[in-house]
C-alpha cells in the first residue's frame, strides 16, 4: 500500500500548463484588436516552450496576446500578457 499512496500523491501534485497565444491586428475603423492566428498548447509540466512563426499577408498594427492557466494541487493561476504594438510595412 505505500507504493500506491505514493503514486496518488505524484499524479495530484503534477503540474499542468495551458496556453494560448493570440497574434492579434488593430482595425481603426472598429478600434478593436483582431485575432488572425491562434496558437494553443497543453503540457503536463512545469514549463512550455512555444515556437512558431507566421507570415503577415497585410501591413498594419500587430501585438500578440498570450494567456497562460496553471494548475497545481487542483488550484488555477490565470495569467494574461499583451506584447507592445509593433507597425509592419
Amino acid at each position: 500500500e505505500p507504493y500506491r499512496r505514493q503514486r496518488q500523491m505524484c499524479i495530484r501534485d503534477r503540474s499542468k500548463i495551458d496556453v494560448e497565444l493570440n497574434l492579434q491586428k488593430y482595425t481603426s475603423s472598429t478600434k478593436k484588436w483582431k485575432t488572425v492566428k491562434t496558437w494553443k498548447k497543453t503540457k503536463n509540466a512545469s514549463n512550455l516552450l512555444f515556437a512558431d512563426s507566421y507570415k503577415l499577408s497585410a501591413k498594419g498594427t500587430y501585438r500578440c496576446k498570450c494567456t497562460a492557466v496553471f494548475t497545481k494541487s487542483g488550484k488555477k493561476e490565470t495569467i494574461t500578457k499583451t506584447t507592445g504594438k509593433k507597425q509592419y510595412k
